[in-house]
């Protein structure tokens, strides 16, 4: 059965979007697809999606990596670095309740410990290295959503610059023990720059310091003006929907 598919213009899309906002009072909990875009053959399944070269912007990534792991060997502080051996995942919702599992499998995380107490953190993530177990559907949101051959767009950077130990100190933070730490300060993607806090856990196993998410820090869409690449998006993929929050989680091994 062929697809019904309906074009709309980028100004149709951002009326539809502000249409959506205003009647939510502000962003909407799920972004909703128009019915004329869902196929109406249940056992649908969209295929494969190619997607754009992405060199330019994988090399920018790699470029902004190598100027990052310069920077901070040079620094006076301690100097800690991820080790690769961790994960950064994250849980969007589709169709009202439906979970999709994903991850980024590329990034670099630098941070300065001063006194045992981290004093700054960096990570920076490779968009193109999403992997949601399903080709297809990765390739359309890099190049739907995220539009990720764009070589400013390929790369999502988060700098913190404020921790709060809980009164901890160096010392106490260093005895295998896992101690809470909130962090706050600023993260990059799709060109916008957002405040951003998280609550973390932090513990030191010889060497090797451990940082992990407490609960998932959330990412709103609509925060980081997507917009019409959101409809564009679920038309695509045939969905009902996509929730407007992503939830993300992390665990870094740093030394």
């Amino acid at each position: 059965m062929k697809r019904r598919r309906v074009v709309m213009s980028t100004a149709g899309w951002a009326l539809a979007l502000g249409i959506a906002a205003a009647a939510a009072g502000g962003a909407p909990e799920h972004y909703k697809n128009d019915p004329a875009n869902i196929n109406p053959d249940p056992d649908y399944v969209p295929g494969d999606y190619p997607l754009p070269e992405v060199h330019s912007a994988e090399a920018l990534y790699h470029a902004k990596k190598a100027e990052l792991a310069s920077a901070e060997s040079a620094g006076d502080a301690d100097r800690l670095f991820t080790l690769g051996i961790g994960e950064i995942s994250f849980v969007s919702v589709k169709n009202e309740n439906a979970s999709v599992l994903g991850y980024f499998r590329d990034y670099i995380g630098a941070a300065r410990m001063r006194d045992g107490l981290p004093e700054r953190m960096d990570l920076l993530v490779n968009v193109n290295s999403l992997d949601t177990a399903v080709p297809g559907r990765n390739n359309r949101i890099l190049d739907l959503l995220f539009r990720s051959a764009t070589p400013d767009l390929g790369t999502c950077s988060l700098e913190f610059r404020h921790f709060d130990p809980s009164g901890a100190t160096g010392e106490v933070l260093s005895d295998g023990q896992p101690h809470p730490v909130a962090a706050a300060g600023t993260i990059v993607l799709n060109g916008v720059t957002r405040p951003l806090q998280a609550a973390l856990q932090v513990r030191r196993e010889g060497s090797v310091w451990i940082v992990e998410t407490v609960e998932p820090v959330e990412i709103r869409l609509s925060d980081f003006a997507f917009g019409d690449a959101i409809y564009a998006l679920m038309a695509s993929c045939n969905h009902v929907s996509i929730a407007d929050a992503v939830r993300v989680n992390a665990i870094l091994y740093m030394r």
